[in-house]
């Protein structure tokens, strides 16, 4: 049940964060690779080899369906980023997609545990921010 509420949750996160694809016009509401755009000549010098340019490649490929495809690009992104939690997660719902679920719920655990100690990070930093004096004795 646990596992099953963290999934759906980070599908909500992962929707966000990475994007949903739209559909063709024609109606059927499924979409086929062709429908993918593709990246154009002018991306690919700015972000060849660079995990982003992994992570939308495997973005598209996910919303193609082609879960192997964007499986391989989320890794290479985590080759060149391994702190991408949006390639962890990626990488967790690939795997899931292709019924590896055990990876997909280890991937899933690693992704929690690094964006939970991004949050004690960010808390850290936070608490070491000058604060104003009228800023902490409040508005009222």
């Amino acid at each position: 049940m646990h596992i099953t509420r963290a999934l759906f949750a980070t599908s909500l996160i992962l929707g966000s964060l990475i994007g949903c694809a739209g559909t063709p016009d024609d109606g059927s509401g499924d979409m086929a690779y062709a429908d993918v755009e593709p990246a154009t000549e002018a991306d690919k010098p700015r972000f060849e080899g660079d995990a982003e340019f992994y992570g939308v490649n495997a973005q598209r490929f996910y919303d193609a369906g082609d879960f192997l495809a964007a499986l391989q690009q989320f890794r290479r992104q985590l080759d060149k980023q391994p702190t991408a939690i949006d390639g962890r997660l990626g990488e967790a719902f690939a795997l899931y997609q292709l019924g590896i679920q055990h990876g997909a719920v280890g991937n899933l655990r690693e992704a929690q545990r690094r964006l939970d100690l991004a949050r004690e990070h960010f808390e850290a930093l936070s608490a070491e921010l000058p604060v104003e004096s009228d800023t902490s004795a409040g508005d009222g």
